[in-house]
């Protein structure tokens, strides 16, 4: 069988993406050819995907280049559908997904997927417009969350129900279940202190959405360091030193770590005792999955994808879902699980785990591999993902 070319369209490169790799590395390398394209780069020679040998471009301009429309990005994208001969563009998030579909204009046989990561993306006339002009040409949006497919339909009601579809995020669990690491030592290894201490943490880019602000706040009216607790946040971003002022104006700069961006999650959250994620907004919450496989109780914020997910666990009491913007529920919340017994805390435990393993890569491999075949009129039987035999 010849194989299925496909454009994997992206936004700016900020780094290594596990959750993207994930999909690259993982499907079946005789069925895909991927070939990766960044609207700005640049993109380092010693990424996992280059170092990998897949196919990795980048196009000549900058992050802030691209904040304004290039009509040079549509002309490079379009000579690489009609040179490579491209089967399936995959367009992730909403600016690489209307270039694609400019791009492919008055090419015929060519399907165009979009991933949609969060909620709140048509919030402008301009936006809706846009969608109303360039979305009819999808063969198929897929949201992470039933969350974003909802938001995503409310928002562009003309668009068709089954030409959307829902593809969870998915992570390695075992990396997460099985850090290779105590709880010990891994407060040792971050400079937290030690095992008789509770230790909350959250995990996210610094930004106003992630709600980092109203987790201070309920820090501060839970009194958590004066029966003592400690917070850390791992994550960097443009509210850093907003943050660390902030702390230090409620007088908890002591209680609180800024670790910064954190290489290695599996070993930070193995030190902790539970983990909080008081987003404002957020359409799956991959950093709350992550928790989940390790096994932490959960304090969250009840919006988007993050109910979608904790939903079971909060009705039986093994998680706790907060309303968004009540730093006030937020501590009362965490003062709860505080106090859970060990039979609680260790129910809890299971229960998160059993969750967290419906969102094992596998399955966004093998939902991926699916939508990628079906669109390319390839029979279910023939489905196969990396590593299968």
């Amino acid at each position: 069988m010849k194989r299925i070319k496909v454009l994997h369209v992206l936004t700016g490169f900020s780094g290594e993406s596990p959750l993207f790799n994930q999909v690259i590395q993982g499907l079946d390398t005789t069925t895909y050819r991927h070939i990766v394209c960044y609207l700005s780069g640049p993109v380092p020679p010693d990424t996992d995907l280059r170092k990998a040998g897949f196919d990795v471009r980048e196009l000549p301009y900058t992050r802030k280049d691209t904040h304004i429309f290039r009509f040079g990005i549509v002309r490079f994208l379009r000579e690489i559908i009609k040179n490579e001969g491209v089967a399936i563009i995959h367009a992730h998030r909403r600016k690489p997904t209307n270039y694609a579909l400019m791009a492919v204009m008055g090419i015929k046989g060519v399907k165009i997927i979009s991933t949609i990561h969060g909620t709140n993306i048509s919030r402008t006339f301009t936006r809706k417009l846009v969608n109303r002009l360039l979305w009819p040409r999808l063969d198929k949006i897929v949201g992470v969350t039933e969350a974003v497919r909802q938001d995503i339909l409310t928002c562009n009601a003309w668009f068709p129900l089954d030409r959307t579809a829902v593809i969870n995020n998915g992570i390695n669990i075992d990396t997460y279940a099985r850090p290779g690491i105590s709880r010990a030592a891994s407060r040792k290894l971050f400079g937290f202190p030690a095992n008789d201490c509770w230790l909350w943490g959250s995990v996210g880019y610094l930004r106003y959405e992630k709600g980092h602000d109203i987790l201070l706040n309920a820090w501060t009216l839970g009194r958590f360091g004066k029966i003592g607790g400690r917070l850390a946040i791992a994550g960097s971003g443009e509210l850093l030193s907003d943050l660390k002022e902030s702390a230090k104006k409620l007088k908890i700069s002591g209680e609180v770590q800024f670790l910064g961006k954190v290489r290695d999650i599996p070993k930070f959250l193995a030190g902790l005792d539970g983990f909080v994620f008081p987003s404002r907004r957020e359409g799956f919450g991959l950093a709350l999955v992550e928790a989940m496989a390790a096994g932490l109780p959960v304090v969250a914020s009840a919006t988007g994808g993050i109910s979608e997910i904790l939903e079971g666990l909060h009705k039986d009491g093994q998680a706790i879902l907060v309303p968004p913007e009540q730093p006030e529920a937020l501590a009362e919340a965490m003062s709860k699980v505080m106090g859970w017994n060990t039979l609680h805390l260790k129910a809890s435990k299971e229960a998160h785990q059993k969750r967290a393993i419906t969102f094992d890569t596998k399955f966004m491999l093998e939902e991926t591999d699916r939508l990628y075949k079906k669109l390319s009129g390839i029979p279910q039987e023939h489905f196969k993902i990396s590593g299968s035999p």
